[in-house]
């Protein structure tokens, strides 16, 4: 049990780290129809993070139309940047089917505190389209369609969400849990050599 003490401290420094929604608009309404996308037309909008995190996914309130797939594009910025953080593609529900939660699963991206912006196509002149109606708008939403990213309010209620690992800035607990634990580990290891 002993030596398992000082490795039970250094996770207890790491613990502070938490996953959560940093970015949770709500749901759109549960219809067919919406803010269309497809392979000539893209929308999205912006958020701000306030601290560093790493993303473990990113969904949006969608609802099929002719179906095919989906692409979620996440940049740094406005997307007029080409800051490209990276993208997902994923497989669309069957045609017609009413606004749900669609999971793009990323390969945990981190990303520093600052301005993002997630947009989404599809493959399909129509793939799909993204229902108004969230609660809690996006900061501002956009469209493409073949030229530069064009700002829009009219659909600033699209349903966005941004499932993250939390990582706070180390403070004067987290730094004193850490060196305690690895004081610990340094301790017991130096006990061992000497038997």
């Amino acid at each position: 049990m002993r030596p398992l003490i000082p490795l039970m401290l250094c996770l207890a420094a790491l613990s502070a780290a938490r996953a959560e929604f940093v970015v949770d608009t709500g749901p759109g309404a549960a219809v067919v129809g919406g803010s269309q996308f497809g392979n000539d037309l893209r929308i999205g909008g912006t958020f701000t993070l306030a601290d560093p995190v790493v993303v473990n996914s990113v969904e949006g309130w969608i609802s099929t139309i002719n179906g095919g797939q989906a692409t979620m594009w996440l940049y740094e910025g406005s997307p007029n940047d080409n800051q490209l953080v990276g993208s997902v593609t994923i497989d669309l529900p069957p045609p017609n089917t009413v606004g749900a939660w669609l999971l793009f699963d990323v390969p945990d991206w981190a990303l520093s505190a600052g301005e993002y912006s997630v947009a989404f196509g599809g493959n399909d002149p129509i793939s799909g389209a993204m229902p108004l109606g969230a609660p809690n708008p996006l900061d501002s939403t956009f469209f493409w369609a073949g030229g530069p990213w064009t700002p829009t309010d009219s659909i600033r209620s699209i349903g966005v969400r941004v499932d993250a690992l939390v990582v706070p800035e180390p403070g004067p607990t987290l730094l004193a849990w850490s060196l305690l634990g690895f004081g610990a580990v340094w301790v017991h290891r130096r006990r061992q050599r000497r038997r």
